[in-house]
């Protein structure tokens, strides 16, 4: 298949380089859907860009950026999802969620929901060692 040894060894290197770009275009996609993903599994975070909850925000406060606006959602135990705005850094908590309001789920292009994670803190599993 190949002529000689010096050819195999660039065709090694090149398929090599092309792995590693689709290993990290695959951890990429990776990630983007675990952040996203559906509300399938208990704990599972919902993240919808261009749509927002309307009418049901107890608080609204300005923040820096995304992240910012989840660490106050589960801070809050009254947060069950958030509407953050995206030109504004404009954070509201809501107080339900879409799916047990569908009929307020509206599109807004300059908003993104989200709900929060049910897993609000770090649970370490219990060690206990036994020295005898």
């Amino acid at each position: 298949m190949f002529p000689c040894r010096s050819c195999f060894n660039g065709f090694l290197l090149i398929m090599g380089q092309d792995l590693f770009g689709a290993f990290t275009v695959f951890l990429i996609l990776y990630q983007t859907v675990s952040v996203t993903s559906a509300q399938t599994c208990s704990g599972a975070v919902l993240s919808v860009s261009g749509m927002m909850l309307k009418g049901h925000a107890f608080n609204k406060t300005k923040v820096r950026n995304w992240p910012q606006c989840i660490k106050a959602c589960n801070d809050d135990i009254r947060c069950q999802s958030l509407n953050y705005a995206i030109d504004e850094g404009i954070c509201e908590l809501n107080k339900r969620t879409k799916d047990a309001k569908p009929e307020d789920f509206v599109p807004d292009r300059h908003r993104s929901y989200m709900t929060r994670s049910s897993q609000r803190g770090i649970f370490l599993p219990y060690v206990s060692f036994s020295f005898t």
